[in-house]
């Protein structure tokens, strides 16, 4: 957590694929220097199994064609097997900060602390019982052996791993750091990913809440294509295998499953929440959808239209495209909210 660099190349691992997007500069002022979709040789039966020496290839490849020097490399990937916690500690150094987290953690868990790696971002202050200022803090456990094969690739491509963490921190990074107005008031946050995702709360701008949970981009895909009867229907509404797919309008009636989907997560947590702090009239402004699990990618706009509140599908690239050097050159399938996570990686590691 607490290495830093003036360029960094934020890789998010999927099931066949990552996403790469490099900035260059500081965590206030940066470059956008290249994005790219990147394919990964895996075999085809089971897309989230890959040989880190395979991947260096492809990583080096693109490092290569993008005229990418002196990199760092970022990485998040997809693993549920692991435990996020919310925090609140006093303001401290960054290393006393790592060690403090680490501590409290160990006098907790049943096993050892060295059989897992810890990652935490810092999502601003917030004023003690004691009138004391306290940061508030999202941590990240994970097992060091779901680790390996990512450093391996990384390190076989000869990129400095600066920080490896869970796709939910990098997009919650994401949204704080390219537009805190987003964050300032009573937020609902649903990050979705392929196996799974998390509802994160925020009470008036404060991170009050986190709960990790089963919807996620392969559930929405089953139920959805649970409501079609046959493979003629698939395709006359485009294929919904698509990963950039967007559901037409005139068959808003199928998006309804996964509406009723989401928002039973999004109701379950807020009682959770309800219940924990015994509080009653917590009610949200906002809805925010992000990570590369949100699909179809226009689902924001039929959850809209079941709320009186906004829902909105985050895009934090779109906050900051002043500040590319260039506008990417990418497939036009390929939406700028799907590299949010890489996004968030890369600019919380910046100097």
């Amino acid at each position: 957590m607490t290495l830093k660099a003036h360029r960094v190349l934020g890789l998010d691992f999927l099931p066949g694929r990552v996403r790469a997007v490099a900035v260059a500069g500081t965590g206030k002022k940066f470059n956008v220097t290249a994005m790219q979709s990147i394919i990964l040789p895996t075999p085809e039966d089971d897309p989230t199994h890959f040989e880190p020496q395979e991947v260096a290839i492809s990583l080096r490849d693109f490092l290569q064609s993008s005229n990418l020097k002196h990199y760092m490399a970022a990485v998040a990937f997809q693993e549920r097997k692991s435990i996020l916690r919310l925090l609140s500690l006093p303001v401290m150094p960054d290393d006393e900060l790592a060690n403090t987290i680490r501590f409290e953690f160990d006098q907790v868990m049943e096993e050892s602390i060295e059989e897992f790696t810890i990652d935490y971002t810092i999502l601003g202050e917030v004023e003690g019982d004691e009138g004391q200022t306290k940061y508030s803090i999202l941590v990240a456990i994970v097992p060091k052996n779901s680790l390996y094969p990512y450093i391996e690739a990384v390190e076989a491509a000869h990129l400095p791993l600066v920080r490896i963490d869970l796709p939910v921190i990098a997009n919650i990074s994401a949204l704080h750091m390219t537009d805190e107005s987003l964050l300032n008031r009573n937020t609902v946050v649903v990050h979705l990913e392929q196996a799974g995702g998390d509802v994160v709360l925020f009470d008036k701008g404060n991170l009050a809440f986190v709960r990790r949970i089963t919807a996620g981009l392969s559930e929405l895909k089953y139920t959805f294509s649970g409501a079609i009867e046959t493979q003629e229907d698939i395709e006359s509404i485009g294929g919904y295998k698509h990963d950039d797919y967007r559901l037409p309008d005139e068959h808003a009636d199928l998006a309804k499953p996964l509406v009723e989907m989401v928002l039973a997560e999004v109701e379950r947590t807020l009682s959770f929440y309800k219940s924990q702090v015994q509080m009653l009239d917590y009610n949200y402004d906002e809805l925010l959808l992000c990570g590369t699990g949100v699909w179809p990618r226009n689902l924001a706009s039929f959850m809209d239209k079941s709320l009186d509140e906004e829902v909105k599908l985050a895009n934090p690239l779109s906050e900051i495209k002043r500040t590319f050097t260039f506008t990417p050159e990418v497939e036009e399938s390929l939406t700028m909210p799907q590299f949010s996570t890489a996004l968030g990686l890369a600019l919380e590691s910046l100097t």
